[in-house]
């Protein structure tokens, strides 16, 4: 009976259409998502050896006084990205991976992002999670 119905149901054109703009939509979500971690992961080991080198500069220009060490030094805080973060992206548009921190602007730094062009913000990335919410739910 269930196999009847299934046949009906793929019987019409509307469905397949639906159901291949579906899986079109979901594998070119996946390679965005994965560019997305790629991008990342690529700008985290930029983010250690350029912390690496500005440790070093300042260290030798500053190795007498620590107080002007610590005024000049910048750290970078970086919050791992996992792997499952290429799935749901949004977030990550308006929230950054990598902060510099220093110790004058500790508090300053929470309101820090990426400069990214607005229009590309405004449209949003295309993602799995907005698929499932957007075709499954509605």
């Amino acid at each position: 009976m269930y196999i009847l119905l299934i046949k009906q149901f793929l019987r019409s054109k509307a469905v397949l259409l639906s159901l291949a703009i579906l899986v079109f939509l979901g594998v070119l979500s996946i390679y965005i998502g994965k560019q997305f971690l790629d991008q990342k992961k690529e700008a985290i080991t930029k983010a250690i050896t350029l912390q690496q080198k500005h440790t070093e500069r300042q260290v030798g220009h500053h190795k007498d006084d620590i107080g002007l060490l610590m005024y000049y030094l910048k750290f970078s805080f970086i919050n791992p990205v996992k792997p499952l973060a290429g799935i749901s992206i949004g977030q990550s548009d308006l929230n950054s991976h990598i902060q510099n921190v220093t110790i004058l602007n500790l508090e300053g730094q929470k309101y820090d992002t990426d400069l990214v062009n607005p229009s590309k913000l405004q449209v949003g990335n295309l993602d799995v999670s907005f698929l499932i919410v957007f075709y499954f739910l509605w």
